[in-house]
């Protein structure tokens, strides 16, 4: 049990029962927090209101943990998985928020934000042999074009397909948050609603920055008598690129909108689940991977940025820099995971990471020739 569960377990019991309190203790927690689970809702009802606090505590502990879980294993791995009692789980708790408290004789409803202690987190997937990915990914903007039986739709009124992703929350959780364009003045000069798949470069390039996002997906929605076809494409490389085509069914007595909301729902989750394949972690063989990378710059600030970026990729355990020359620093990383994954991470902070050299040596702690080299994207040298 960490100290502050231990203090908030003590204050909670010297707290007055005052119907409509609401405590906020600890510092907000960050929305882009990988291990920040917010909005666990509890409502429970005891003998007395210090009772059902003390047990409300202890189911959001659990439940916030599950979310977790839920957010960061993939589908077979979370289907086994069973949370820990509240005791294990104030162990991995950095500390939390209570953003909204209400409380009568004999019951408490209240909603939490929790931060998880990271290594903890791990340390108890690995444990449990749990395939898990804590690599946060940019946010992937969606461009939902609808087709008709006479032409292709992004922008117009008439497109239902857009109208579903403008209601869903925005991000909605998950390693990939999900970004919806807003379809103003901007939007439309950038993407017309007949380049669904011969979009300009330079267009696309500038609704990515206005909407922040590191990769735009085109999903097509093609209507049937048996429901709706998918189509999606990617967009990061030197063209649209196929993915696949997912047809969704609709439920009994199931309206046009309810057919779409399901589509959205189910194109979110492949978004998810993709993105936790391609940088899950195997607790048995990925935990110590080892690389010696090579870092030109112009200038120290240049250097200072880079360092400052290395530092911030996810799944990198340990970083010890061995030499830096005016214009080059060779440094030793260890990290989790395979080298796609670490060039996955590297790309989440913008930073590139190369081929490996030609006879370079991998050898990770010693004054050796680089192997790989790494440069931010801004201060790309071609």
């Amino acid at each position: 049990m960490t100290f502050i569960s231990t203090w908030f377990r003590a204050l909670r019991t010297a707290l007055p029962v005052v119907a409509g309190l609401a405590v906020i203790l600890s510092s907000p927690a960050r929305a882009d927090d990988v291990f920040t689970v917010s909005d666990v809702k509890v409502d429970v009802t005891a003998e007395n209101a210090v009772a059902a606090r003390e047990k409300a505590f202890a189911e959001a502990e659990v439940q916030a943990l599950t979310a977790l879980a839920q957010k960061l294993l993939g589908e077979a791995d979370f289907a086994r998985y069973k949370a820990p009692e509240a005791a294990v789980i104030s162990g991995m708790i950095k500390d939390f928020e209570i953003t909204d408290e209400r409380l009568s004789a004999v019951q408490y409803i209240g909603t939490y934000t929790f931060r998880f202690e990271g290594d903890a987190v791990r340390q108890h997937f690995n444990v449990g042999g749990m395939h898990y990915s804590d690599v946060q990914s940019k946010p992937v903007l969606v461009l939902p074009f609808y087709k008709t039986e006479t032409r292709m739709v992004l922008w117009q009124d008439e497109n239902p397909w857009l109208a579903a992703w403008a209601k869903t929350a925005a991000g909605a959780g998950g390693l990939v948050p999900v970004a919806v364009p807003m379809g103003d003045i901007r939007d439309v000069g950038d993407i017309g609603d007949n380049e669904f798949l011969t979009y300009r470069r330079d267009g696309l390039d500038s609704i990515l920055q206005r909407y922040n996002a590191g990769e735009a997906i085109i999903l097509i929605a093609a209507p049937d008598q048996a429901g709706v076809n998918v189509t999606m494409y990617r967009t990061d490389r030197s063209g649209p690129e196929f993915v696949r085509t997912l047809h969704i069914a609709p439920d009994a007595e199931m309206d046009a909108d309810g057919l779409y909301a399901k589509a959205v729902k189910e194109v979110r989750a492949m978004i998810q689940s993709d993105w936790k394949t391609e940088t899950a972690i195997n607790p048995v063989a990925d935990q110590n991977s080892a690389m010696t990378i090579r870092v030109h710059f112009d200038t120290m600030q240049q250097w200072v940025e880079t360092r400052q970026a290395l530092r911030r990729v996810a799944g990198v355990t340990e970083m010890k820099v061995l030499s830096v020359t005016p214009r080059e620093a060779q440094v030793a990383l260890r990290y989790a995971g395979d080298e796609n994954r670490l060039r996955l991470a590297m790309a989440q902070v913008d930073l590139v990471l190369g081929q490996q050299a030609a006879g370079g040596d991998v050898a990770a702690y010693g004054y050796v020739p680089a192997a790989y080299d790494v440069f931010l994207k801004k201060y790309t040298p071609f």
